[in-house]
């Protein structure tokens, strides 16, 4: 189960720029919530909810599920295709302080 949470966070829509903005309209129009309160809600702030409708940032899977579930809208209204993205870390390595 750790293993299905943990790719849940790194999916993403990958949708072209026209339907993700339809998609987040109309999300947006049927919540009833302004800008502010859609990041409220996903616990984002508002830049982030405005980077997400002009593609700047992808928005990802969970957060457009809890806004389905927020306009009373089922998944299967959109046409959408997921991505992983996973993020490797990096290893910073500090050299040896001499004299």
């Amino acid at each position: 189960m750790l293993r299905e949470q943990r790719s849940l966070i790194n999916l993403y829509l990958d949708v072209d720029p026209e339907c993700r903005k339809k998609i987040i309209k109309e999300l947006k129009s049927k919540s009833g919530l302004s800008w502010t309160g859609l990041a409220k809600f996903l616990g984002v702030c508002r830049s982030m909810v405005l980077f997400y409708n002009s593609g700047a940032c992808r928005l990802p899977y969970s957060s457009f599920q809890k806004l389905c579930k927020l306009a009373n809208i089922p998944l299967a209204n959109f046409s959408f295709k997921l991505i992983e993205i996973i993020n490797k870390p990096r290893v910073v390595s500090i050299p040896h302080l001499t004299e």
